[in-house]
């Protein structure tokens, strides 16, 4: 990650919602290395139920996953 010189970001949890496997995994061990935590679902219901559960402070949605459960974590964040 770009930072500007000496600013360092507290630990955030970061909620992944990706239906690719790898990508999902990667991002997240991505967040990990920087001293984040990171959970992931593999759709919308999933994660809307992991928002519930952890309550996340970063949300990092793909808004490509197939059907139409994207409307479910976003209609969520809009709260």
């Amino acid at each position: 990650m770009l930072r500007a010189p000496g600013c360092r970001l507290p630990g955030v949890r970061v909620l992944i919602i990706e239906d690719n496997l790898a990508l999902r995994h990667n991002m997240a061990a991505a967040f990990e290395a920087e001293g984040h935590d990171a959970d992931f679902a593999a759709d919308g219901p999933g994660g809307l139920q992991l928002a519930l559960q952890t309550c996340p402070d970063v949300v990092v949605l793909d808004l490509g996953l197939p059907g139409n459960c994207v409307r479910v974590p976003i209609a969520m964040c809009r709260c």
